[in-house]
């Protein structure tokens, strides 16, 4: 099997394509920059409601991050061979969970 090379991908197609070509090349690549996505909205929010209240709730971080991370993973999957049920139904579940132990833990 020969190694797949970028000019094997049209590229006029967009910034899919380019993305089908990393996922392609690196498996792990996706689900490394959804979790970068995840982790950096969840610091982003719980320093900046830190600032504003001066208390951080890193479990409504954490929901708010894990809601966006998977709108955005939804969006990717729409591409085809970019995102796979593999990695696009864990990123439901985690947000399902949050949002769960958001709603049901009492935080103070």
């Amino acid at each position: 099997m020969a190694y797949q090379e970028i000019g094997d991908f049209n590229l006029s197609e967009g910034l899919g394509r380019f993305l089908v070509y990393t996922s392609t090349v690196v498996p792990i690549f996706i689900p490394l920059l959804l979790f970068s996505i995840f982790i950096s909205l969840t610091a982003g929010f719980f320093y900046s409601q830190k600032s504003v209240t001066g208390d951080g709730k890193i479990l409504s971080a954490m929901a708010t991050a894990s809601l966006i991370t998977t709108i955005v993973a939804y969006v990717m999957s729409l591409i085809e061979g970019v995102i796979s049920n593999l990695t696009l139904i864990p990123c439901i579940t985690i947000t399902i969970i949050f949002i769960v132990l958001l709603f049901t833990t009492k935080e103070d």
